[in-house]
């Protein structure tokens, strides 16, 4: 009896490698609910477990493999399941890092305008401070420090600090009128 078995699997597994519906059929209702509780253990959602195990049946269907024991057939599709799992998990992965830079980008993307623009209104606002006061402040605004514009002007600390105070006396005033 046991050998009728073993000679019942022999020819199943025949009739599948030579894309038999019956055979098929027989391998899916056998296997279908084992193989996706066995793909929920890596993605835990019971709709992608079942795409994942349906895909691997149609990759099966479209390319039969002959195999020599139900055995075989099994660790097949456990394998081809379980990388199905693991390509899964990696995209997911990469897309959910994909997104987070995307979303950091788009945030110093608009840092980036804003700033632009706000250091666009300061020097449309310097150029009308008088002379010297705007030449102390175009120096400010390129990065200089105070002995460096000292150096670069000709004029003494004190003079370049008088002017930084007027000139934001002058810049708050000008905000005042704008808004």
């Amino acid at each position: 009896m046991e050998e009728m078995l073993e000679n019942e699997h022999m020819v199943w597994l025949s009739r599948l490698a030579q894309r038999d519906d019956k055979a098929f059929r027989v391998l899916f209702t056998r296997f279908y609910s084992c193989f996706v509780s066995f793909a929920m253990k890596y993605v835990g959602v019971k709709d992608v477990a079942e795409d994942i195990v349906q895909d691997a049946f149609y990759r099966f269907f479209c390319h039969p493999r002959e195999f020599s024991s139900e055995a075989d057939l099994k660790s097949y599709f456990y394998t081809v399941i379980h990388n199905g799992c693991i390509d899964l998990l990696r995209r997911n992965k990469y897309e959910r890092e994909y997104l987070k830079n995307l979303r950091e980008e788009d945030f110093v993307f608009v840092e980036n305008v804003f700033e632009e623009e706000v250091w666009q209104v300061l020097r449309e606002m310097v150029k009308k401070l008088p002379e010297r006061t705007k030449e102390v402040y175009d120096l400010v605004l390129d990065g200089y420090e105070n002995a460096e514009i000292c150096r670069i002007t000709g004029m003494s600390m004190d003079a370049v600090k008088s002017h930084k105070k007027r000139g934001k006396i002058f810049l708050q005033k000008l905000e005042i009128k704008t808004k």
